[in-house]
């Protein structure tokens, strides 16, 4: 069924997508700037969702290997166990954009923790910490942070009121994600920081004035 064109909807619609839109911005921008940046960030994102499928299995061992546990998603209509994501409106489900590789597996249906809380706090932290300590302070890193702060807040808020994630399960995820992503960051900054996004880089690549010595000549 198609969504309906509102607003709302269209806000749903960008912010369920947004790990895919800002991803594929990340790697786009990274390939017209001819670097490595985009790939890097996108092998630190992967583990991070590995990580996080990982604590959704030992999240699943604390229900004792079964569902409807503590763990587990809840449906919003219990007469009929409509699954999550779906509302009374019969809006699509969203908690899964895409059919991933677990979905039809019980690790699929924990919601501890939130693999979309675990995007969002990884990149943001990865991005953050980057431009904090670029002595530069690019302006076009800090509006890109504001963009996806604003847009994480929306977007968990829309899972929360869809009862695809519960607070618990995006306060984990987030935790997760940041701390994953500030350990990225340091192993690349101590190894190749020009390959952080809004690193500092820049610095290498200012012209400098060095010692010039003159000497004169009489003709």
């Amino acid at each position: 069924m198609p969504l309906a064109f509102s607003l709302g909807n269209i806000g749903k619609f960008a912010t369920f997508m947004s790990p895919i839109f800002i991803s594929g911005f990340l790697l786009v921008t990274s390939a017209m700037e001819w670097n490595f940046k985009g790939p890097v960030y996108l092998i630190g994102l992967t583990i991070a969702y590995f990580c996080g499928l990982l604590l959704k299995a030992l999240f699943l061992t604390f229900d004792g290997g079964k569902l409807g546990g503590k763990w587990s998603r809840k449906s919003f209509n219990i007469t009929n166990l409509a699954p999550p994501g779906w509302t009374a409106e019969a809006m699509p489900d969203y908690c899964s954009v895409f059919e991933g590789p677990f979905d039809n597996h019980a690790i699929g249906k924990i919601t501890t923790p939130s693999l979309s809380a675990i995007f969002h706090g990884f990149t943001i932290a990865y991005i953050a910490i980057a431009v904090g300590t670029n002595p530069y302070k690019p302006i076009g890193g800090i509006f890109f942070l504001i963009m996806l702060g604003c847009n994480a807040l929306l977007n968990l808020f829309y899972r929360y009121s869809m009862m695809c994630d519960t607070i618990p399960a995006a306060i984990i995820g987030i935790i997760v994600g940041a701390g994953l992503g500030t350990g990225w960051w340091a192993l690349i900054q101590s190894t190749r920081p020009d390959w952080l996004f809004y690193g500092n880089d820049k610095q290498n690549k200012k012209c400098k004035l060095g010692k010039t010595k003159f000497k004169c000549v009489y003709e």
